[in-house]
């Protein structure tokens, strides 16, 4: 079974929700019950200790939690901003630690290396979750339309 089409006002509305939703900050954060398994994450964590785990884990909520779900960091002021956000459980980070930490993390693909060297911290993973729960939200709003997604009974045939 096919999805049916959008109108091209259903169209423009939900183009509006995701456009929307997308920069929203999200209430939680969703990741993969294994997510400590991810291959990155375990050469880091063997490297630097658990300390850097959940230094990663601060850093995933604080990009979740921003309208953008990203820090800019082109200049001294963005540094000290990440510095002062990551700075939790009575652990003060410097600028320079936290472009430290950066660094290592974009080394280990964690976050974009592209985007960091132009001055962006952004998670790929994290913009792709986004986009999935915006896709939801938007579809929502047109009465549960699921964009690019077989319907209930499609999913049960296909499964026969």
């Amino acid at each position: 079974m096919a999805r049916r089409e959008l109108s091209n006002e259903e169209q423009e509305q939900f183009d509006k929700v995701l456009s929307e939703t997308m920069t929203k900050p999200l209430d939680y954060v969703r990741h993969d019950a294994n997510a400590r398994c991810d291959e990155a994450l375990r050469r880091a964590t063997a490297e630097h200790g658990m300390s850097f785990l959940g230094s990663w884990w601060v850093l995933v909520e604080l990009l979740c939690s921003k309208s953008e779900h990203e820090y800019d960091v082109r200049d001294a002021t963005g540094w000290n901003i990440l510095a002062l956000d990551m700075s939790t459980c009575g652990r003060l980070w410097t600028a320079d630690e936290c472009r430290d930490f950066c660094e290592q993390l974009a080394g280990y693909g964690l976050i974009e290396r592209e985007l960091f060297d132009a001055g962006r911290i952004v998670n790929d993973r994290i913009c792709r979750e986004v986009e999935k729960y915006a896709r939801a939200v938007a579809g929502k709003s047109l009465g549960g339309w699921k964009p690019n997604a077989l319907s209930g009974n499609a999913k049960r045939d296909a499964k026969r």
